[in-house]
């Protein structure tokens, strides 16, 4: 049976978190090489590979959606679960292969990218498919924290190997390549260390899949159109380039998000495990307690961001376009109001009301398809960032009316508060030792950086009583797993 019931939301999130943030260090500097070896053109060509590959993932992340749920539930044993959504994703991705095999003997729709590519990208999809439902299944079992270090360690080895195979001269193939054998180390080792077991599949749990994953398979076909219909957009343009500025900020920014990336699986896990147990009300303040915290870094990243947009994009990407640096500013937006509702939509998840979620991303891509063409017209590429950070704000406007008609109540976080008064002193520091010092170089730029990371946790430390105790015993919990 499952162990969500027992999961400390805290502590598998500091898991969560740091292996995130080894997992970014070491991608990172696997995407700088990228863009330094690719460039922007070649480094947008294989994101919008990446972005296919993903669209084509939905169902698949909908039916490991579907999964955790399951497989969290006292009722449900977690290896029937595993056993069943699996055979349910090869099912269809056998299906996808077979259309594919069909398209391109037929040669009914052109496609950019040579046999050698999509073979590659294909492997990616398949072998994806299966890692997405493992590590959903992982995370069934109360594991969340120890799940995302699986996808760290993926994440990890994908970089290093990707890295070889640019030394070797190979480029977009050589990636995907890359990425495929990464994702097949990852399945094979992480199931035979692993408490994840499999059990044949049932017709009752692939009815329970099924009621449950009618919403999370539609909201995450939703959510991933959502997500990379611009990308989409500007292949279709031909603005490869464009596309390697959007990417390269997002990934910059990522980690900014991952505080809220760290605490949704957790929350949706507990909540979904004791909400037949508990009352709302109890755990509704255990959201409360999480949200409040869940902007720290994203709003760190938007005045960072604002501040050092120009050295950042050129020093790390070698993207001198002005374009590149207004992406990253206008992407920040984006960045802190997805960590709101990502948390807040996980939390109506685990309350078993998935279609809330699907509706409101539903709402948000119908009005980023409208903006995205008018503005796109208007302002060109940075009118795409601006359709992207307004559909999501009308997402966050939704969030708040759901609560307060469920609850009575808006969740914004009140750390937002002494959040925003840290950023701003901040700033005001980064801009004058950047304006002081100059940034000549990579090394003055870290400085700089960790100049601001002191002033921004250093006044935040002072000003907000609830991140001191979060703090110690999250430094607590780390020494623990350590």
């Amino acid at each position: 049976m499952s162990q969500a019931g027992n999961i400390n939301i805290r502590k598998q999130a500091t898991i969560s978190f740091a292996g995130n943030i080894v997992d970014t260090g070491i991608s990172f500097l696997g995407l700088v090489a990228m863009a330094y070896v690719l460039g922007a053109t070649g480094l947008g060509q294989y994101y919008l590979i990446l972005a296919v590959v993903n669209v084509a993932l939905f169902p698949i992340t909908g039916l490991g959606q579907a999964v955790l749920k399951r497989g969290s539930e006292e009722p449900h044993d977690p290896a029937k679960i595993f056993g069943t959504g699996l055979s349910m994703a090869f099912l269809y991705v056998a299906t996808i292969v077979v259309i594919l095999a069909g398209i391109m003997i037929s040669g009914v729709i052109p496609i950019r990218f040579g046999p050698n590519v999509i073979f590659a990208a294909t492997t990616v999809f398949v072998t994806r498919a299966a890692l997405t439902i493992q590590i959903d299944a992982y995370r069934g079992y109360g594991h969340t924290g120890y799940a995302t270090l699986v996808d760290n360690a993926y994440g990890i080895l994908q970089t290093i190997l990707q890295l070889g195979v640019l030394v070797l001269g190979f480029e977009i193939f050589g990636l995907l390549a890359a990425t495929t054998l990464a994702t097949l180390v990852t399945v094979v080792g992480h199931y035979l260390v692993s408490v994840v077991s499999i059990s044949r599949p049932q017709l009752s749990s692939a009815r329970s899949l099924i009621a449950y994953g009618r919403w999370s398979v539609l909201s995450s076909g939703i959510s991933t159109i959502y997500q990379r219909l611009p990308v989409l957009v500007l292949g279709f343009v031909g603005l490869d380039a464009a596309i390697g500025y959007y990417t390269s900020a997002n990934r910059l920014l990522m980690l900014g998000s991952y505080v809220g990336g760290s605490l949704a699986p957790a929350l949706m896990a507990k909540t979904s495990s004791q909400s037949g147990g508990e009352t709302t009300g109890e755990l509704f303040q255990e959201f409360r307690n999480v949200h409040h915290h869940v902007s720290i870094l994203a709003v760190a990243f938007a005045f960072g961001s604002y501040a050092l947009s120009e050295p950042l994009m050129a020093t790390f990407f070698d993207m001198t376009d002005p374009l590149a640096a207004t992406a990253l500013v206008g992407l920040t937006f984006y960045h802190l109001i997805r960590t709101l509702t990502r948390v807040e939509y996980a939390f109506l998840d685990g309350l078993d009301m998935p279609e809330l979620g699907t509706r409101s991303i539903a709402v948000g891509l119908v009005v980023q398809a409208v903006l995205i063409p008018v503005l796109l017209s208007l302002y060109e590429f940075i009118g795409i960032v601006i359709a992207i950070v307004l559909a999501h704000f009308v997402t966050l406007v939704i969030a708040q009316l759901v609560f307060w008609r469920e609850f009575g109540t808006i969740p914004l976080p009140g750390g937002l508060i002494p959040q925003g008064v840290s950023g701003i002193v901040m700033f005001i520091v980064v801009e004058g030792v950047a304006g002081t010092l100059g940034i000549p170089s990579i090394f003055h730029l870290l400085a700089v950086i960790a100049s601001g990371a002191i002033v921004y946790l250093g006044t935040l430390t002072v000003v907000d009583s609830g991140f001191r105790e979060v703090a110690h015993v999250s430094f607590r919990d780390a020494r623990e797993v350590l």
